[in-house]
C-alpha cells in the first residue's frame, strides 16, 4: 500500500483558514463519540477526504458545507441515504468511504446480510419503497450516467422532484469524494 499523498499538517503549521476547517472535523458534529466513523486519527491528523481539502481551505471549506447538507439535510430516511452512498463506494471500491459508511449503515440499521445485498448491487428485502426507488436510481446513475424516461416517471412519482434531485446531487458529491481519495491514495485507518 502507498503512502497517501497528503501531508500531515500539524495545527501550528496551518493558516487561520486551514485551523478552522481542521476544527470542523475534530470538534463539530462529525466528532461526536456517536458518530459510526471520524476523520482524524489518533494523532490529531486529518483523515480522509478532509486531509485532502485542508490543501485549499476555501473549496475545502465550502466541501465541508456541502458535505453536512449531504449527510444531515436531505429529506430521506437515513437508510435511504445510505444506500445510496454505498451503492457509490461499492461502485468505485473505495476502501475509505466503505471504512467509514459501512458502519454509518449499521448505525441506520443496516445488517451485515443487508450491507452484502447492497455490495452486489442489490436492497435488502425489508426496504421501504424510498429505499428501493433511491437505490434504483443511483445505480442507474452510476451505470448510465442518466436516468430513463421510465425511471425518472416512477422516481418522480413515489419521491417527489426534489428528493430526486437530492439523491442525483448525493450521487455526484460521494463520486467526487471517491475521487479525491482515489487520486491522493487516501486509505482507511486499520480498525482494532
Amino acid at each position: 500500500m502507498s503512502e497517501p499523498r497528503t501531508p500531515k499538517l500539524a495545527t501550528d503549521e496551518m493558516t487561520p483558514r486551514q485551523r478552522e476547517l481542521y476544527d470542523f472535523f475534530t470538534t463539530g458534529p462529525r466528532a461526536k463519540p456517536d458518530n459510526p466513523f471520524r476523520l482524524y486519527d489518533d494523532e490529531g491528523f486529518l483523515t480522509g477526504p478532509p486531509s485532502a481539502w485542508i490543501l485549499s481551505p476555501e473549496i475545502g471549506h465550502a466541501l465541508e458545507r456541502f458535505g453536512g447538507q449531504m449527510r444531515w439535510g436531505i429529506h430521506t430516511s437515513g437508510k435511504t441515504r445510505e444506500a445510496v452512498i454505498l451503492a457509490v463506494a461499492y461502485d468505485a471500491r473505495s476502501p475509505f468511504e466503505l471504512f467509514a459508511h459501512e458502519p454509518a449503515g449499521r448505525a441506520e440499521g443496516f445488517s451485515d446480510e443487508d450491507l452484502a445485498a447492497l455490495r452486489d448491487g442489490r436492497v435488502p428485502d425489508d426496504s421501504s419503497e424510498e429505499t428501493r426507488v433511491a437505490h434504483a436510481l443511483a445505480l442507474e446513475l452510476i451505470r448510465d450516467r442518466r436516468i430513463g424516461d421510465d425511471s425518472w416517471a416512477h422516481a418522480t412519482e413515489v419521491l417527489g422532484l426534489p428528493v430526486v434531485f437530492e439523491i442525483v446531487t448525493l450521487v455526484g458529491y460521494y463520486q467526487l469524494v471517491a475521487l479525491t481519495i482515489s487520486a491522493f491514495e487516501i486509505h482507511p485507518p486499520v480498525r482494532d
